[in-house]
């Protein structure tokens, strides 16, 4: 029915730094896609829904981070008001590229009038581009976590149109030493990251691959001890586990992109996507000529743009990214219960 035009990251999403050559005389707009882009993006990753979203400031984009700076308070005579304060800002400028990432898709004029024949063309083509807009949301899901860019402006990397990952960005690291109990672990992480005179640190979540998460949940189930955890909300209508720590209640957010092994105790505050125009893929329509062999073949083109960028404020502070010793990055799930191959084409349980 349809041919895919680009492999990348998933099967059909690539980054690319000439995506402007996409976007010329011959590309309409369709902005009768727009609602159904907002309404997929709400049944995306949790960690893109909750970090908020603003326009670049250009390309690059620059943006603002707290410094650490001593306290410059002091008691003095009230009479004699000047005392030689120091009135130095305690913030930097930064900079971050933004990157473009495009999917896109082509209707042969044959398949389109077959199925439109068949009254079938309307769904089919909904249907396919619903398809392109997902697969670009789950390789941005899958970026945040798994962008290979060194640093946000690595400009000569092997991988530099891709994002620079969340766990690139945070330098502050600890290490949970294998078979130790999870949940103690992030409770002594938590309050190490607080821990700080420099900086006022206020963790709002923690992120955790679903197979962690399950590890975690079977030692609390063997333990007499066990940790209370309480019902947070993260998303409107979505409630999951969380539990008490020095900054209050957390939410374990299980995200399967975030790789295993690797828990992150996050300020979201301090996490932003900068963006240009929208964003939300923009859907182009480019007409009848083909963009590569400039054949005239009347096939109907759909090109999805989008340009960001994924900032960490506070990477060195704000955050934390805790290691499990021993963990591993395998996708399988062994315990004493049951063993799950990473196909899942192989269960074996106890007691069967």
């Amino acid at each position: 029915m349809s041919k895919r035009l680009f492999d990348g990251i998933t099967k059909q999403m690539s980054f690319a730094a000439a995506t402007a050559d996409y976007i010329g005389t011959g590309a309409i707009e369709v902005p009768v896609f727009e609602q159904q882009i907002m309404d997929m993006t709400r049944k995306r990753g949790t960690l893109l829904q909750r970090v908020k979203a603003k326009p670049a400031t250009g390309h690059p984009t620059r943006y603002f981070e707290k410094v650490a700076h001593e306290n410059k308070s002091a008691f003095i005579n009230p009479r004699s008001i000047d005392h030689g304060l120091n009135t130095e800002i305690d913030r930097v400028e930064r900079a971050a590229l933004v990157k473009a990432m495009v999917d896109g898709i082509t209707f042969t004029m044959f398949d389109h009038e077959v199925t439109q024949q068949q009254g079938l063309f309307g769904d089919i083509q909904a249907q396919d581009l619903q398809e392109v807009v997902s697969d670009m949301l789950d390789a941005q899901d899958r970026a945040v976590w798994n962008g290979r860019a060194t640093s946000l402006m690595d400009d000569e990397s092997e991988h530099k149109y891709e994002y620079c990952s969340v766990l690139t960005q945070v330098t502050k690291t600890g290490t949970i030493a294998a078979n130790a109990r999870l949940t103690k672990a992030i409770i002594q992480g938590v309050a190490a990251l607080m821990y700080n005179k420099s900086y006022k640190v206020n963790p709002t979540a923690i992120y955790m691959n679903p197979l962690d998460k399950a590890t975690m949940d079977t030692q609390e189930l063997d333990e007499k001890d066990k940790v209370k955890t309480y019902d947070v909300e993260v998303l409107p209508g979505i409630k999951i586990d969380g539990i008490m720590t020095a900054a209050g209640i957390l939410p374990i957010i299980t995200d399967v992109y975030c790789p295993k092994g690797k828990i992150l105790i996050t300020d979201e505050n301090l996490l932003e996507r900068q963006y240009v125009t929208t964003g939300i893929p923009r859907m182009f329509e480019m007409g009848n000529e083909s963009i590569k062999t400039q054949k005239h073949d009347l096939a109907t083109r759909y090109i999805a743009v989008l340009f960001d960028t994924f900032i960490v404020r506070g990477g060195s502070y704000g955050h934390m990214v805790l290691t499990i010793d021993g963990a591993g990055a395998g996708d399988s799930l062994t315990s004493d219960v049951v063993t799950v191959t990473a196909t899942g084409e192989s269960a074996t349980t106890a007691g069967a």
